[in-house]
């Protein structure tokens, strides 16, 4: 059983050409059982955003989807959900490209 691991990442990220956040990149979940995530941040006026979690092999040739899905909000709600896969990417979508966004977030890995 691997030890409890918390991650947080509290930092203004850049949305890239198309809009999109990625949190922390591709993760190696595979000695896990359970994720729970908190992720809130102000969405930006006019937009939809969308905080997307993806996980099953998602690095070289991928075959993976999508577990959770929910609205970028300033309430955080804790989400937990069970690993189903060896990777797992958050990624928030719908914003304006190239502009900046403040994220609150944490991932307590289990």
């Amino acid at each position: 059983m691997p030890t409890p691991l918390l991650t947080k990442y509290f930092q203004t990220f850049t949305l890239n050409a198309v809009g999109e956040i990625s949190i922390a990149g591709i993760l190696n979940v595979a000695a896990y059982s359970k994720i729970n995530l908190e992720l809130l941040g102000t969405p930006i006026a006019g937009h939809v955003m969308q905080v997307e979690v993806f996980m099953g092999v998602l690095s070289g040739q991928t075959v993976g989807g999508t577990v959770l899905q929910f609205p970028l909000t300033t309430t955080g709600i804790i989400h937990s959900f069970n690993v189903v896969g060896p990777e797992m990417s958050i990624v928030i979508t719908g914003g304006p490209p190239n502009t900046s966004l403040a994220i609150q977030a944490w991932t307590f890995m289990q």
